[in-house]
């Protein structure tokens, strides 16, 4: 007897992507899912951070240190949902953060300058 299939076809299920997931999963980010956003948020801010149009070093700093914050945001989640981290895990999320400390302070600790002074000396009354 032939096997009867039907025409509407299901998407294939996607894998949840985690903080161990591997790096050809993660390149499906299309910005949707809460991953994306985040990485979009992190890019952007850390943009405009160094004044709107990074070098070609900054713009690789950002890019790493936006994968970076998602990773350590899926180790969080982890940890709440397993209630801790084990020891080894403890020290490796330690080393990501420090390594984030470390691309944040290389892209600098003050944003770049904008023209928020003008406005701040017509909101004064200075000339």
């Amino acid at each position: 007897m032939p096997k009867i299939t039907s025409s509407k076809q299901s998407a294939p299920k996607q894998r949840k992507i985690g903080p161990y997931s591997r790096p050809d999963r993660w390149a499906i980010h299309d910005g949707r899912r809460s991953e994306g956003k985040l990485l979009r948020q992190v890019r952007e801010e850390l943009t405009k951070h160094v004044g709107g149009s990074p070098s070609i070093t900054q713009r690789l700093l950002i890019e790493r240190t936006a994968w970076m914050v998602l990773h350590v945001s899926m180790l969080d989640s982890r940890a709440l949902r397993e209630g801790g981290f084990s020891e080894h895990a403890t020290k490796e999320y330690l080393a990501w953060s420090n390594t984030i400390r470390r691309s944040l302070i290389a892209l600098g600790m003050k944003g770049a300058a904008t023209d928020d002074s003008a406005a701040l000396s017509e909101l004064l009354g200075a000339e």
